[in-house]
This record gives C-alpha cells, structure tokens and sequence, in this order.
C-alpha cells in the first residue's frame, strides 16, 4: 500500500499584476519586497514538513520566481508542470479590475460575487471561458500524479490553480451544489493536506500567514 505525505499548496508572492489587480493574463514578476515575504514564511512551511522531496509550480513568472527563492533556501529542486496552467478567463482573461468593471459590468459583479465565496464556479458564466468541467479533470490528473509520488510535494501556482486543487482535494465539485467557490488566499499563504497510510484525506489546514490579498484568478 502507497503512503502518502504531505501535499501543501503556496500562493505565489506578491507580484506586479497583483498591483495593477489584473485577472489571469500571461502573469507578471514579483515585487521588490516579495522574497522578504517569502523568506519569513519558509521556517512556518518547514514547521509542517522538513522534508518536502518535490516542487511544482504553475508556468507563470510569479510562480516560477517564486519556486526559485524557496529551492534555494530549503534545497530542493522545482519544475513547473503545463496541468497547473491557471484556468483561462475568456473575455477578461489579463484585464485589471477597472477595465472589466468598464466594458463588462455584469461579469465584474459575477466576479465580486465569487470572490466573496458568494458564487460556485459554473455560476461565473463569463465568455470563451475555459470549461470548469475540464478545468476540474485536468487537476485531478495532478492529483492523481501527485499522489503516487509517496512524498510530501510544495505546490506553488496562482488562486485559481490553488482553489482547484483544494477543491479536488476536498472532493468538491464544479457542478450546480458541488460547493466548488473561490478560497480566500493571500500572498503567500498556504494550505496542507495530510493523508493517512491508506490514501485517505485525514487532515487540512489553511496557514495563519495575514498578507495583503489580491485579486489575482
């Protein structure tokens, strides 16, 4: 039988597109004082698992640099991974707050709405949208992947790439009732999930780490 550890899932840390609250888009570099912020937070991380034996993060520049400032302080290598692609927003996808506010005021309502944990994801309904159905399955096969691995795994991505993942994990669903909604995340937050000796999710826990949030999907 297959033990599995820890899997711990890390915000990126603050970054310019965070600034300019932007949804999705290609991504954007951290701020200045972002490896502080990343360094004061590695010894909290390390409480939970001083022997995380793999890093995975999301093909984004804030999560990239991101991966690479942790790497170099608890030695461990990271790889981005294409499944962890943060989920595409259609029409708004790379648009700051104000702009969407601006030209679709309907779906920045929407926005509000699931941001504040007010809406499931099926319910956003923004166009050319990527299928919260496919979004699901492909973080599933993460999972899935991340499971067989028999070791305790840091997964560095964006909101939207968390929310999925802790959805899975939580065995919520991205159908009407399925309680799939977005997840309060600050920069630099994280949340751990640990498994017992037969697979089974026994525990979950979201850091006490009190940074600024963004709006970042």
């Amino acid at each position: 039988m297959i033990t599995r550890n820890l899997i711990t899932l890390f915000r990126h840390a603050h970054s310019s597109k965070n600034v300019e609250f932007r949804h999705g888009g290609p991504g954007a570099d951290l701020v200045k004082e972002s490896e502080d912020r990343i360094i004061d937070t590695i010894s909290m991380l390390l409480k939970y698992s001083p022997n995380y034996k793999h890093i995975f993060c999301s093909p984004r520049p804030q999560c990239e640099q991101t991966a690479q400032i942790i790497s170099h302080y608890i030695i461990v290598d990271w790889n981005y991974d294409t499944l962890l692609e943060p989920i595409q927003l259609g029409i708004i996808d790379g648009l700051s707050d104000q702009e969407v506010e601006s030209n679709y005021p309907g779906i920045s309502k929407r926005m509000k709405l699931w941001r504040s944990g007010q809406l499931e994801v099926q319910e956003l309904n923004v166009s050319d949208m990527e299928n919260p159905s496919d979004f699901c399955k492909r973080g599933q096969v993460f999972i899935d992947k991340v499971l067989s691995l028999d070791s305790s795994v840091l997964i560095i991505g964006t909101r939207s790439i968390l929310t999925l993942l802790a959805s899975v994990l939580l065995e919520r669903k991205p159908q009407k009732g399925g309680d799939y909604k977005s997840i309060e995340w600050p920069n630099c937050g994280f949340m751990t999930f640990r498994f017992s000796s037969d697979g089974k999710l026994y525990s979950s826990k979201m850091s006490s780490v009190k940074l600024k949030v963004s709006t970042d999907e």
